[in-house]
């Protein structure tokens, strides 16, 4: 409790660094979320750099950053990568945040460095019904910004109804 979520899509508000570095500024966040394919993670590093010098905790997540945990913790922007569904254990993981680094390791799905190491713990079970997460609050988004420029496509946001793609493929870039 006693936490106020907000998001940034910075790419959908059409926001450069300038902009984006200001509004960092102006809400001093305690935690910044960011989660990048690997076309982006350059982009994400950029934000975690700004997230951390302004003393704010990085959690990162998605595939690349659950992909490449232990390099992307070596770079010292990033605090913990969160594997998996990240509904539940986010909220476990800024709880174990807030009570002190010790609860960290009790935290299912996470990887996080102690000293030199990284340590991962056990996998997060899987959802077993998806519709038991809340409905997305679409009321923290830009959703009129998405498709705005689109002629094929206005207004029209592409959001995963599932687990998405589980294949596995050795040859996928996710």
């Amino acid at each position: 409790g006693g936490l106020e979520v907000q998001i940034l899509d910075a790419p959908a508000l059409q926001m450069g660094w300038r902009t984006l570095d200001a509004e960092v500024r102006r809400r001093a966040p305690a935690y910044v979320g960011l989660g990048e394919e690997a076309v982006s993670c350059v982009e994400g590093l950029r934000l975690a750099r700004l997230a951390r010098s302004l003393g704010a905790r990085v959690i990162a997540g998605g595939c690349f950053f659950g992909h490449l945990a232990s390099q992307v913790l070596a770079t010292g922007l990033v605090d913990v990568v969160v594997h998996g569904e990240g509904e539940w254990t986010l909220v476990e993981l800024v709880e174990a945040l807030r009570e002190g680094e010790r609860s960290l390791r009790l935290v299912p799905g996470i990887s996080f460095r102690d000293g030199e190491e990284t340590i991962t713990t056990p996998p997060r079970p899987l959802i077993a019904n998806l519709d038991d997460l809340p409905f997305p609050a679409y009321d923290l988004l830009p959703v009129d910004a998405y498709g705005a420029r689109s002629v094929n496509h206005p207004r029209l946001a592409a959001i995963e109804l599932s687990r998405g793609c589980f294949g596995s493929c050795d040859f996928c870039i996710l």
